[in-house]
This record gives C-alpha cells, structure tokens and sequence, in this order.
C-alpha cells in the first residue's frame, strides 16, 4: 500500500522508512510480535494512537506517523482492500512551534561578504531573497523559465509550478525579476538546466542543496538556525529596498495558487 499515490503525494522522501518504522513496532507492551504481522482487520484506530504515542516527546514525528498511516489507509479504503481507515478518526497531537529561524539583515550581510557576487552561494541567496521560493524549488529554476516583459518598463518574469502542490495543481506561479536579482544572475556561473549545479554537474536535489546550504551558512560563520526557509521575510524587506511594487511584491509572497496574486501579476 505504500505505493499509492495518495501517498506519494505527501512528497516526503522519508515516508518509506517512517512505515517501515511503524511496522517494525512491537504489537503491543506485552507482545513483541511486530505491527506488520497484525491482520489488517485488526488494525484498529487504537493501534494507531499507540503508535502515535509511542513518540514520545516528539508531537511532530508522532503526527507524521498518523499523516502518513491516514494517507495509506485512504487510498487502501478507494482501492476496496479495507473497510475503512482506522487512522482517520485518531486526533494530532497539539504542540507550540517557534518556527524557522528568521535571519537578520546582519546575518545575511555577513554571508554576503563571505560569499561573493559571481559564487554559487551568492546566487542561491540571491534567489531566495528575491524571488522568496522553496528549496524544492530553487533547485529546479532555470533560464529556461525567464520570460521577457511585454512592457518596456516592467521587469522580466520568472515562471514555475511550484514543487510541493504541483501533485495537485499546475498553475504556473509568476514572479518578478527583479534588477538586483538580474545583476547577480548576469554575474554568476549559471548552468542550462538550472541555475545551481552541484560540484558533479547536474542540478541539486532537494536534501542535497540543503546539505550544501548548511555548509555555506557554517562556512560565513553563521548559526545552524540559519536556513533558506528562514530567507522570506527578511526577502520581502530586500524586494521593498530593491524597488518591488505592491503588486510585485504580491507576486513575489504567492505560491501561485488558485486566485494568487501571482498570476494576476503577468500570469496566463
């Protein structure tokens, strides 16, 4: 069951091992037989919660567990193998979250003077910072997605259906090219299929570019608590600074959804 595309679509590259996981449990306290012999008509929503509580101290690992149950068993019930979904009914647990780490300008002026204009640091930066997209996206941005303005005193645009909804969506997320990012793309060793490159060739994947960014963070001196996702807002603040307008940088916060601002910004 752990092929369905329900749950492929939750897109997380763990769920294997997260199942595998679940199923390695033993059957109960008492019995150590593993969860994956269990027959499916016993797999109560009971069981469930127990695998769920099993993490202890850990209400985000013990949520993905019933994510993921729940996404198997719902595609398990449309295919009629099961009755019904006995992760659907077990509640997630309700925790406090801080959130990414925002950076500081101070922060980002000292990976900047690290990583010069014309790295491929410098570059990866400059796309969260101006176009305020996901590292399941940035790896996949190419020239190939630029188009040229119809108007003479508007910038380029950047197009692209975003990684974690284009399971289910691909309308096409429209973002400005801003003239700080231009000077910086026209300065930086770009490759053809993507923007950033790894040091074997091809484009980055997602687990891979975080690797490397964590490097590069390490590298200016910086905290580990300094992630890309951690670049939006103090992106929004740069776009501002760059010249972004309202309607730009509307743009520039969407994820191109359904009704986004993106795409009345220049989209089809």
């Amino acid at each position: 069951m752990t092929s369905s595309p329900s749950f492929d679509s939750l897109r997380e590259p763990q769920h294997g091992q997260l199942i595998d996981s679940c199923l390695a449990e033993p059957h109960s306290e008492t019995d150590p037989e593993p969860m994956g012999h269990c027959p499916l008509k016993f797999l109560t929503s009971r069981k469930i919660k127990r695998l769920r509580d099993l993490k202890v101290g850990l209400p985000g690992a013990a949520n993905n567990r019933k994510k993921y149950l729940s996404a198997m068993f719902g595609w398990a019930v449309e295919a009629e193998l099961v009755a019904s979904n006995p992760a659907r009914d077990v509640k997630k647990k309700q925790y406090a979250s801080a959130g990414f780490y925002t950076w500081t300008e101070a922060e980002v002026a000292r990976f900047e003077e690290h990583h010069a204009i014309g790295t491929k640091p410098r570059l990866a930066l400059a796309l969260f910072l101006y176009l305020g997209v996901r590292k399941s996206d940035v790896v996949r941005l190419s020239s190939k997605q630029i188009h040229d303005s119809t108007a003479a005193d508007q910038p380029r645009t950047i197009r692209f259906v975003p990684k974690k909804t284009d399971y289910k969506r691909t309308r096409e997320s429209v973002k400005p090219v801003l003239p700080a990012l231009e000077r910086i793309l026209a300065a930086s060793p770009c490759g053809e299929d993507a923007f950033l490159l790894n040091k074997d060739g091809p484009p980055f994947s997602s687990k891979g570019f975080a690797n490397t960014m964590r490097r590069w963070v390490k590298e200016a001196g910086l905290p580990k608590q300094c992630s890309s996702h951690g670049l939006r807002k103090v992106g929004a603040t740069r776009c501002a600074e760059a010249g972004a307008t309202e309607c730009q940088m509307m743009a520039l916060s969407s994820s191109g959804g359904k009704g986004s601002q993106s795409n009345k910004y220049g989209g089809k």
